[in-house]
């Protein structure tokens, strides 16, 4: 009996098969070792005129080796949809003009202040025409300038000034409605107004469409005005031209004056911004300068006791 351990487990051909290659099979070539790639590279670097300067340009992996990956092309950061140096300048540009802005408000500011502190210093304050336009100027529509001051020991006197306004046209009450009615002035107590004590009232008779202009230019060379004041109506006016002449007659009687001359005689206001009430001593030629609806006077009537 055959040993059955020393038959071989396949039938075995004693055909020849010398003409036979051998079939390859993908993914079993043969790699070739680290140092024949390393020829193979040189080798081909050689041919294509290699430069040492210039980095290799692998078109393909090697055998044996991974390509280099590919680097993400990363999108650049943005800030509020602008670039990072966009952003940055227009930052830059903005901190600019506020600076800029906040630099112009306080030297305006300080100019400012630099003025008011000049207009306000005594040098400039209280100042006064050296001239004098006329001997009755009102000190109310006038344009000088009124000072109100207060100071304390030790501190400086600050300086309040003011200018004055035009003043309102004087009223008649209704002209020409009123031409020709009698008023009676009264005092600030609500009493009549005598030429002396215990004597009558004084009474006036209002003219409309009446002016008695004063001097020899207009026909009367014995009439002058004894002076002229803003009040806001011709009762206002006739007052006044009352009170005057109660002083008057109170100096005359103390041989002040020689005569009763200088009595009110007449008033006269002028519907104008910016006019005066004016006393005056008598009456003559009336002239309203084509504009009669612009004047209206008074006379009195008592002038005697």
């Amino acid at each position: 009996m055959s040993d059955e351990r020393s038959a071989p487990k396949y039938p075995v051909s004693t055909d020849d098969h010398s003409g036979l290659q051998p079939v390859p099979v993908p993914g079993l070539e043969r790699v070739p070792s680290g140092w024949a790639r390393q020829n193979a590279w040189r080798e081909q670097q050689q041919k294509e005129h290699y430069s040492p300067d210039v980095a290799p340009t692998w078109s393909a992996a090697a055998p044996g080796k991974a390509a280099p990956p590919n680097e993400p092309n990363e999108p650049k950061p943005r800030i509020l949809g602008l670039s990072a140096r966009v952003f940055w300048i227009v930052i830059i540009g903005l901190v600019l003009v506020v600076a800029g802005a906040i630099a112009g408000g306080v030297g305006g500011g300080l100019a400012a202040q630099r003025r008011a502190d000049s207009l306000s210093s005594p040098a400039s304050s209280d100042t006064v025409s050296s001239t004098d336009p006329g001997p009755s100027t009102d000190p109310v529509s006038s344009t000088d300038t009124a000072a109100t001051k207060t100071s304390r020991p030790g501190t400086a006197t600050p300086t309040t000034s003011r200018s004055g306004v035009v003043s309102p046209a004087p009223t008649d009450g209704g002209c020409p409605n009123i031409n020709g009615s009698i008023y009676t002035p009264l005092d600030g107590q609500g009493k009549d107004i005598p030429l002396r004590a215990g004597g009558a009232a004084q009474v006036f008779t209002v003219l409309c469409h009446t002016n008695y202009p004063a001097g020899k230019t207009y026909g009367n060379p014995h009439l002058y005005d004894i002076m002229r004041l803003y009040l806001p109506s011709l009762e206002d006016c006739i007052a006044a031209c009352a009170m005057y002449n109660a002083k008057y007659e109170t100096n005359l009687d103390s041989h002040v004056f020689p005569d009763d001359t200088g009595l009110c005689r007449s008033v006269a206001i002028v519907k104008a911004p910016g006019e005066y009430c004016y006393l005056k001593n008598g009456t003559g030629t009336n002239d309203t300068f084509g504009y009669p609806a612009t004047f209206t006077s008074a006379v009195m009537l008592l002038a005697n006791t």
